[in-house]
C-alpha cells in the first residue's frame, strides 16, 4: 500500500525509467543501423560510406549517451534533494 501512495503522491518517478528503456532502444537501433549500412553498403547504404557509418555509430553513440544523461540528471537532483529534506526532518 506505501508503494502506491508514493506513486500517487508523485515520490516515485517513473519517467527515469521511461528514459531508461528509450535510451537502450535508441542505442540498439542505432548499431543496427550502423552496422547494416557498414556490412550491406552496396545494397543498403542509407547514403553512408563505410566512414560515415562508423562515425554515426561512435559519435552518435557519444551525442546520445550526453543528451539521455542530461535528462536523468534533473531527476537525480530532484532525487538527492529529497533525500536532504528527509535528513533534516530527521535532524529536527
Amino acid at each position: 500500500m506505501n508503494d502506491i501512495k508514493k506513486f500517487l503522491m508523485f515520490d516515485f518517478m517513473l519517467t527515469p525509467w521511461i528514459i531508461r528503456v528509450l535510451y537502450a532502444i535508441l542505442q540498439f537501433a542505432l548499431i543496427v543501423i550502423s552496422l547494416l549500412s557498414m556490412i550491406f553498403r552496396d545494397y543498403y547504404t542509407l547514403g553512408f560510406d563505410f566512414k560515415s557509418s562508423l562515425a554515426l555509430l561512435v559519435g552518435g553513440t557519444i551525442v546520445l549517451r550526453v543528451f539521455f544523461e542530461v535528462l536523468m540528471v534533473q531527476f537525480k537532483v530532484a532525487e538527492n534533494t529529497s533525500e536532504i529534506k528527509d535528513v533534516l526532518k530527521k535532524k529536527e
